[in-house]
């Protein structure tokens, strides 16, 4: 069986679709069964990432690599294939939607969230062979927007134990005062300025505390934010901003933590923060579908209406952080982490393939 992936966000951008290219090859090519594996990494960004975060230097099953650095253009006028350029394969494994087009493959496709504007995604959906979703709401949401038909969805683990590998067993000391994390762009469906108001809350009744926004981008939502929102409130003196920070460091930043918070909407993996939970961190979560199946009464969950007020959330904030000192809370924690790991996310994609194929 030839198994040919979509490689190129695995080397050029580190969180999101990134990770899940990277880690997903890294445990499939140690798997007993790993099937012959080739990489396209195709495009004309800059590779950003390379070993020991690939881990397929040391790689028990070697896979072939196929770069090329052709423009969507070219390619396109040259009427090029995926699978043409690997030199034909029997799947190839999407980790973007409609690109780059396959001629005659099977196509893999993953889905973790339901953009706004999903034209693209739902093409691909439909055409591919299988679709692979992380939580039981997606596969009945890719059935119900898409038309696909449920034989054709397939539900995988989600991995997380990444950061905990990188980690290697050594837990950093929790920042003092304590850290509330938020991960990714500081857009509006992410609701910044509703934690913004939150922390203000704490200030107000003396909660010790520290705000640390990890990514985002120049520009956009992300500045106006800041100039709009932050650059007004009377607890910007506790707010941080690491637009910076290098993959080698996300562990320790998650870890030192005391709470996440990942407010958010139409994801369809908890894998944000599951990756909390896999170092025993705290969460405080939008209440979506598959975040209350992966995280259940371990994570606090907020409707809507709790993420609006400002001191109701504030609240959930405090409590969170004081489980963080919790080691029985936090031992439980990081059990459920545990349980979903990258071999178990490759091992149920490799039955996918062998599924298709058969």
């Amino acid at each position: 069986m030839k198994v040919g992936l979509d490689y190129f966000p695995a080397v050029t951008h580190a969180p999101g679709i990134g990770r899940y290219a990277r880690e997903l090859v890294r445990a499939m090519v140690r798997l007993p069964d790993c099937p012959e594996l080739h990489l396209l990494d195709l495009g004309r960004g800059e590779r950003t990432i390379g070993e020991p975060a690939l881990g397929l230097a040391d790689a028990p099953h070697e896979p072939r690599v196929v770069r090329s650095t052709q423009s969507r253009r070219m390619f396109s006028l040259l009427r090029r294939s995926a699978d043409g350029l690997l030199g034909g394969v029997d799947l190839f494994h999407r980790t973007r939607a409609g690109w780059p087009p396959v001629a005659r493959a099977k196509e893999i496709l993953p889905i973790a969230e339901f953009p706004p504007d999903d034209a693209e995604l739902a093409e691909a959906a439909r055409s591919a062979a299988a679709v692979l979703v992380f939580s039981s709401n997606a596969a009945a949401e890719v059935e119900r927007r898409y038309g696909v038909p449920a034989d054709r969805i397939h539900r995988v683990p989600v991995g997380c134990d990444h950061w905990t590998r990188d980690l290697g067993g050594e837990m950093p000391p929790k920042k003092d005062p304590p850290q509330i994390l938020v991960l990714g762009s500081l857009r509006e469906r992410r609701r910044p300025g509703a934690v913004l108001r939150a922390v203000e809350e704490l200030k107000r009744r003396r909660v010790p505390c520290q705000l640390l926004y990890v990514g985002g981008e120049r520009g956009g939502e992300s500045e106006h934010f800041l100039r709009a929102e932050l650059g007004e409130s009377i607890a910007r003196d506790l707010v941080l901003w690491n637009r910076q920070a290098k993959e080698s460091d996300m562990a320790k930043i998650l870890a030192s933590s005391s709470l996440l918070v990942h407010l958010s909407e139409g994801e369809e993996t908890a894998v944000t923060p599951l990756e909390a939970f896999s170092v025993g961190v705290p969460v405080v979560a939008s209440r979506l579908p598959a975040f209350e199946e992966a995280l259940g009464d371990l994570a606090t969950l907020v409707d809507r209406d709790v993420e609006e007020d400002a001191l109701a959330l504030s609240e959930r904030f405090e409590a969170a952080i004081a489980s963080a000192a919790d080691d029985a809370a936090c031992a439980k924690r990081g059990a459920l982490g545990a349980e979903n790991t990258w071999e178990k996310n490759a091992a149920a994609t490799v039955d996918v393939y062998r599924k298709i194929i058969a």
